[in-house]
């Protein structure tokens, strides 16, 4: 922000602070979402705008766009998360759930800790906008986890752990 627009350092923290606050919002959003739609398209959903706004946000030259696209494309990581979260915690046996809810947050951490080191040498090497294209068609796996999924909610225990292959 501060090449790209021009901002000083105060403006950029006053943006980004815009973001975290939407980073807040945006998961209880998700979660009131997917309990009236369901964990699958109140997922989908998130990612697609995710996606789609994150483009956007950094093919824009325009400051006003770039933030408002950013307020949706970093506000709904929050969503992703949240709904993700429960979802995967839903997939379990009520006998493994704590095990294996842990276990894929576990290895989830590990993309994270690799992924701001990938990102600063991509866009190093390739530019912003495009490193933003390559990790929006990330978000393809995503919809696709999502897909071959079943649907969660308003499901009993007895019925998530049948699904999840208890006994």
């Amino acid at each position: 922000m501060l090449t790209r627009f021009g901002l000083t350092f105060r403006e950029s923290l006053g943006v980004t602070a815009v973001f975290y606050g939407a980073m807040a919002i945006w998961p209880v959003v998700g979660g009131l979402v997917a309990e009236r739609v369901g964990r699958r398209p109140a997922a989908i959903g998130g990612a697609v705008v995710l996606a789609v706004t994150s483009v956007i946000a950094f093919s824009s030259s325009s400051l006003a766009v770039f933030v408002v696209a950013e307020v949706f494309g970093i506000g709904l990581l929050g969503w992703t998360w949240a709904v993700a979260n429960t979802y995967v915690a839903e997939l379990f046996p009520t006998s493994l759930r704590a095990t294996g809810f842990g276990l894929c947050v576990a290895i989830g951490r590990l993309p994270s800790i690799a992924g701001p080191v990938l990102t600063g040498v991509l866009i190093g090497s390739a530019g912003l906008a495009p490193v933003a294209k390559w990790f929006a068609a990330v978000w393809i796996l995503y919809v696709i986890g999502f897909l071959l999924g079943p649907e969660t909610r308003g499901r009993t225990l007895a019925e998530l752990d049948a699904i999840g292959g208890a006994r």
